[in-house]
């Protein structure tokens, strides 16, 4: 059985909006990069729909984790709208992302692109619904112990609170100890008992703290109030 080594993935993105000039010939793909090498925004020579894109390259560990069959990498895959769905889910959170983990560290994936990604199974691919409007996301590594805050703990988890609609999902028997949990969210159910909103400091493994806020669908106030109530 092949090992996966999880490679760090720290930037964000932004993916150019597609001009409805006939005349240009921007194809909705091209894209803004920002990493932890660079002193600014950088266009990429790579258009997102390929897997030498930022994207593509990040997602290569799933699809490489998936085919191994390694039972020490685990992953969740969320998104308000499923890829190959013509409806958005109104039942659950309006967000849209991925983790991939294992027992040393793992990264979290936030961007806005509908019906994005495919499911490990059919491998990389950007779907048309991503192309018109601009799109944007930030990908984050995390040591294993930062799991706790984001998907381990049962009362006040980041991604309970959101309520995520979880359509792809891979937690190996190594990790069921520690994700007692976890059926949950990969059932796609979710609990009466969750607070409306929850505030969290998570650090990246360069040492890096990052505010994320959770909010559920009844939590109705400003957000600027509570960030301000926990700088970081």
């Amino acid at each position: 059985m092949k090992k996966v080594k999880l490679w760090i993935g720290r930037f964000t993105f932004y993916k150019l909006p597609k001009r409805q000039d006939e005349k240009s010939r921007e194809t909705g793909l091209e894209y803004l990069y920002l990493d932890s090498t660079s002193r600014g925004w950088r266009r990429s020579q790579q258009l997102m729909n390929t897997t030498k894109s930022v994207l593509g390259r990040t997602l290569q560990q799933l699809y490489e984790a998936y085919a191994s069959e390694n039972n020490n990498t685990a992953y969740l895959i969320y998104n308000d709208g499923v890829p190959k769905s013509v409806t958005h889910g109104r039942k659950y959170g309006h967000t849209k992302g991925l983790l991939l983990w294992n027992r040393v560290q793992g990264f979290w994936l936030i961007h806005s692109i509908p019906q994005f990604p495919p499911v490990p199974e059919e491998g990389y691919d950007y779907p048309p619904t991503g192309r018109r409007n601009g799109q944007a996301g930030i990908c984050i590594t995390f040591e294993y112990r930062q799991y706790e805050a984001i998907v381990f703990l049962v009362s006040d988890s980041q991604l309970l609170v959101c309520n995520p609609n979880v359509y792809s999902c891979s937690i190996p028997v190594t990790f069921h100890q520690d994700l007692v949990h976890i059926p949950q969210l990969c059932a796609r159910s979710s609990s009466a008992k969750m607070p409306t909103r929850h505030l969290a400091t998570l650090q990246s493994t360069q040492g890096q703290n990052f505010l994320h806020f959770a909010k559920s669908d009844s939590f109705l106030d400003e957000i600027i109030e509570i960030i301000k109530e926990k700088p970081l």
